[in-house]
């Protein structure tokens, strides 16, 4: 084989080892959301769950988390809510630590909390149609309470909300049947290159 073809073949089937994350600074290793992704791992603070993967999971961008890590910006009211929509943790600042936020009565969050969290948030209620009702109705009390001149703002403001909805549930439309696809028995990804002589 001529050096030409092997530097070739090198080039076409080079693999790429995901970057070996840098272990935080003492500082950073206290944050509360460096906690938190050690709590949503099994592995605990050890291996905490990745920062890629902890943005995907509350839907921010990796950049925001690792700056929000790194100290270089603060937590914002949307994403503290996120964590807690997704993970079911709410930070404690008095404590000092993560708290559960389904019982009433406050426990400290563990990687069993997650899961147990995961199960309910993952499951159409069987209130859902009450729930969106009771929601509507509260609505309709906001319109009714709207002066005048100000009923078309509101009207587009719902509108555009209703408007964001829709892409957002078509997108996890895409994403559930993207999910389901992967699962199906006989799927796998193909590595073959077609531009690539395999013989």
């Amino acid at each position: 084989m001529g050096r030409n073809n092997f530097s070739f073949e090198c080039r076409a089937h080079r693999v790429y080892y995901p970057d070996v994350p840098r272990p935080p600074s003492l500082e950073n290793s206290n944050h509360p959301l460096r906690l938190l992704r050690g709590l949503l791992s099994e592995q605990g603070s050890t291996a905490p769950m990745s920062q890629l993967r902890f943005s995907q999971l509350i839907d921010v961008p990796p950049t925001t988390v690792r700056a929000v890590e790194n100290r270089q910006r603060s937590s914002s009211p949307s994403i503290r809510e996120r964590i807690v929509l997704t993970t079911g943790a709410r930070w404690n600042n008095q404590r000092k630590e993560w708290m559960y936020v389904y019982p009433e009565t406050a426990v400290p969050f563990t990687f069993s909390h997650f899961l147990e969290f995961q199960q309910i948030v993952t499951k159409r209620p069987e209130s859902d149609v009450r729930d969106f009702h009771r929601e509507f109705a509260r609505l309709m009390k906001l319109v009714k309470r709207c002066p005048d001149e100000y009923w078309h703002r509101l009207f587009f403001k719902f509108e555009k909300v209703v408007d964001d909805l829709e892409e957002e549930v078509v997108e996890w439309s895409k994403h559930r049947t993207a999910v389901v696809a992967e699962k199906k028995p006989g799927f796998h990804v193909s590595f073959h290159n077609p531009n690539i002589d395999q013989s």
